[in-house]
């Protein structure tokens, strides 16, 4: 399969559209960076495996293929160290939820935020979203700050809305318009 997307972030690190190929790669980072990711998020489990990032990266590619959403790979040269991925609730809603996660030694460079803002662009301009919603542990606070320099609203706390190997735990939910990102600066 050709790659859909790929842009450059920085010198170094790239946006790539999932290709089957990029399980391997995929493995290796998630199994490296799977206590960072799961201090916050229910994933990747214990044994995540070939099968399972072959799992993934097919249902980003039907995803795309259905609903026009670009889930994309953070990339430095051949390693992968992140994501972002745009999650739809209701295609007929024109609303997405986007997720990310980022490698453990890529934190505080600003790459999510920036691979953020491609996904974004794409989706309010590309792809007629009208509104685009980010879900984030209250305790986060590296992961909120990624819509808070976006311009997202913080629009609320949904009380034990996400069970993960921890318990029930609340989501902060920030969102942003469509004519809201075409009117910042």
């Amino acid at each position: 399969m050709a790659l859909v997307f790929s842009a450059r972030l920085t010198d170094e690190v790239d946006l790539r559209s999932w290709d089957p190929v990029m399980a391997a790669p995929m493995v290796r980072a998630l199994n490296e960076n799977r206590n960072h990711i799961r201090g916050w998020l229910s994933w990747p489990h214990d044994g995540y495996d070939l099968d399972d990032a072959r799992w993934f990266i097919e249902r980003q590619l039907e995803v795309w293929a259905r609903d026009g959403l670009m889930s994309v790979g953070i990339w430095r040269g051949e390693d992968l160290i992140g994501g972002v991925t745009p999650n739809s609730s209701r295609p007929g809603n024109k609303s997405v939820a986007l997720g990310y996660w980022i490698a453990a030694s890529e934190q505080g460079k600003g790459l999510v935020t920036g691979a953020c803002r491609a996904v974004i662009d794409d989706l309010f301009a590309a792809r007629s979203m009208h509104r685009i919603v980010i879900n984030v542990h209250p305790e986060n606070v590296r992961s909120r700050r990624v819509p808070e320099r976006l311009g997202f609203r913080e629009e609320g706390t949904l009380r034990e809305a996400v069970c993960d190997d921890h318990g029930f735990h609340d989501w902060v939910v920030y969102a942003m318009l469509e004519d809201e990102w075409r009117a910042r600066p």
